[in-house]
């Protein structure tokens, strides 16, 4: 079952579900992309579509995912503790597939998987536990 759900969860990672033909224009810093993030009626998707095309590729990019992480958090709601776990799991291996890389692009990358694990979940959840 473990497999299952990890091979499933590579494959929805794989995909790029919040691409969008609207482009913006990312601002310079990182309080105004993170405040983009936080308006009232941005959600999930475009919470990860913003951090996606404001990216740096270096640990700059830690508060924007954290922003957005945030927001999907919020948006799953409250979590089982079957969900919790799992995704303490999802985001422990994101750490290790990173543990070993030195650099701070990967410590953006480690940031979106972790903002990846945290949507896979908010996708999965019963309508009545949103």
């Amino acid at each position: 079952m473990k497999i299952f759900i990890i091979g499933l969860a590579a494959a929805i990672f794989s995909l790029n579900l919040y691409a969008t033909d609207i482009s913006f224009e990312c601002p310079n810093s990182n309080a105004e992309i993170v405040a983009l993030i936080n308006a009232p009626n941005v959600y999930c998707g475009e919470a990860i579509n913003i951090a996606t095309q404001c990216a740096f590729g270096s640990s700059r990019d830690l508060e924007i995912v954290s922003a957005a992480k945030a927001v999907c958090l919020k948006e799953a709601g409250n979590l089982s503790r079957e969900d919790q776990n799992l995704l303490a799991m999802m985001e422990r291996r994101c750490n290790q597939a990173y543990e070993n890389q030195a650099g701070t692009m990967y410590m953006s990358m480690n940031a979106f998987c972790h903002l990846q694990a945290v949507d896979f979940i908010r996708n999965v959840q019963p309508e009545e536990a949103n």
